[in-house]
């Protein structure tokens, strides 16, 4: 008996090479601009800020790309969130260790307002997360100089004016990896402390961020491994809920409670040197993660088979073209999830957009053949977590495993998010060793296959 666990066919689109003048693309971040989807990012090669909105909805075309700040070192760690109806991104000036923030003028981000300083004091604005805090901008980043957790919010809703820094936490190197999300009503931030190898969670005590209470830790390091990096927070049926990487492994913890005061138990959802650059989003009513896999260096997405993220499916592996997955930002896009990233290997921004509202393919969780006796027949079983558009499953067998023939089908379930079972029988089978494997038929006629399944005929059993 073998046992086959994978998925027949990722349901995403081709990779779109947004922009290529240069090293570009680090440091990206997906939003919804104008009813289209946009990236800020970073230009390396000329140290600037940069942003690109898509001509459509679904990104598959998009404009000509826009330098908002070229004033020495600038444009990394951005940050891109809608205030006040227009796109606005929070970076770091390389050049003067300082945070800043620009809002375009429009809706579409065809023009933009003059940037921003709103913090000088030392080396800080690393890891900036944007995020809109009882109707006004704030943003959450990590000061180098004091290695502290810092948060400053705006003073009025388009982020004209704003307030003065507070360090949520300063108990050693901390508010490295930051992401900033509003959580049962008050500001919250995941983080990471960079002195004690651990991921760490701090949420205000009120709406607007002007007092915070006490850090908690939820992972921390073993064997001095560094634990808790590239964090990104979002509430997950109800609750706060982080991904994070520990070296070598892609992590997820979801709390217990609306307001993150308990958590629950981390858990591991991908082994083998995977998971950094996460970024989590709530795909179809149940969590989802993009991520870059180190081993393979390819860009990398999984999904929860329940809404709270208590199951997860298989990894899917959606661009393999070289060093490509880092920097990762995963949003919704005209109903389905998409991700913008880096290709490390051309030095491009990339995109890709998912073809359905999950990101899923039909997934085969089992696929089993065993001998029955003494009837000497076949017995083919297999089960699937989700199908999209599955016409039928064509039943092949070989002597050898290179020439097939096909036995028999048996009709898909469409479109469906439940568990189906299925089940053939082989009446004459061949002696000797047996293979088998499934041609998976959409109704658009595309058709996959899965891995082989063997059975070995005993003497004396063959028909």
């Amino acid at each position: 008996l073998l046992l086959f666990s994978g998925s027949l066919r990722a349901q995403w689109g081709t990779p779109i090479t947004v922009d290529a003048t240069g090293t570009v693309g680090q440091h990206t971040s997906l939003a919804i601009v104008g009813g289209n989807p946009a990236v800020s990012y970073y230009d390396a090669t000329n140290n600037d800020l940069k942003f690109v909105r898509a001509t459509d909805a679904n990104g598959t075309t998009w404009g000509t790309p826009v330098t908002l700040d070229a004033t020495g070192f600038v444009g990394s760690y951005t940050s891109l969130a809608i205030v006040d109806g227009n796109p606005a991104i929070s970076y770091y000036d390389g050049t003067n260790n300082d945070l800043k923030f620009v809002r375009a003028s429009d809706a579409s981000g065809s023009v933009w307002g003059t940037p921003l300083t709103l913090d000088a004091s030392g080396a800080v604005g690393l890891y900036t997360s944007l995020a809109i805090v009882n109707g006004n901008p704030a943003i959450s980043y990590f000061d180098a100089t004091n290695e502290d957790l810092k948060f400053i919010r705006a003073s009025d809703a388009s982020g004209s004016t704003w307030g003065t820094p507070l360090t949520p936490d300063a108990t050693g190197d901390v508010g490295g990896d930051t992401f900033l999300a509003v959580v049962d009503g008050n500001p919250a931030i995941s983080y990471t402390d960079g002195g004690f190898y651990r991921l760490k969670f701090v949420r205000a005590s009120n709406a607007s961020g002007s007092s915070w209470g006490t850090p908690l830790n939820l992972d921390d390091a073993s064997a001095g491994a560094f634990t808790g990096q590239r964090t990104s927070l979002a509430i997950v049926n109800g609750n706060p809920a982080i991904s994070y990487y520990t070296v070598g492994i892609l992590k997820f913890v979801r709390a217990n409670n609306a307001s993150g005061t308990s958590w629950g138990t981390r858990q591991t959802l991908e082994f083998v040197n995977n998971g950094q650059y996460t970024s989590l989003v709530i795909v179809d009513g149940n969590p989802a993660i993009s991520y870059y896999g180190v081993t393979d260096m390819d860009l990398k997405f999984i999904r929860a088979s329940d809404a709270s993220g208590t199951v997860w499916g298989t990894p899917l592996t959606l661009d393999a073209t070289g060093t490509v997955g880092l920097h990762t930002s995963l949003a919704i896009v005209d109903g389905n999830p998409a991700i913008s990233y880096f290709d490390d290997t051309n030095d491009d921004l990339k995109f890709i957009h998912a073809t359905n509202s999950t990101g899923l393919p039909v997934e085969l969780v089992t696929f089993t053949a065993h001998l029955a006796e003494p009837a000497a027949e076949v017995l083919l079983a297999w089960r699937t977590a989700s199908e999209l558009n599955n016409e039928a499953f064509h039943i092949q067998r070989s002597p050898n495993a290179s020439r097939w023939e096909t036995l028999g089908s048996v009709p898909g379930s469409g479109t469906s998010q439940a568990e189906q079972s299925y089940h053939f029988t082989d009446k004459n089978p061949l002696p000797g060793m047996g293979y088998y494997r499934l041609e998976q038929v959409d109704f658009d006629g595309h058709s996959e296959y899965s891995k082989v399944v063997s059975v070995e005929m005993a003497a004396g059993l063959a028909a």
